[in-house]
């Protein structure tokens, strides 16, 4: 359950990045999934 809501916030966060920014899908996906994981 943690995991799917976690994959689809970062999902729904790609979408809104997209919409928003104009980025394609990936970056903006990738960008939500650094940001939330701290990594970068």
């Amino acid at each position: 359950m943690v995991l799917f809501v976690l994959v689809a916030y970062t999902a729904i966060g790609g979408l809104l990045f997209q919409s928003w920014e104009g980025w394609p899908y990936f970056d903006a996906f990738y960008f939500c999934f650094i940001t939330m994981a701290t990594v970068g």
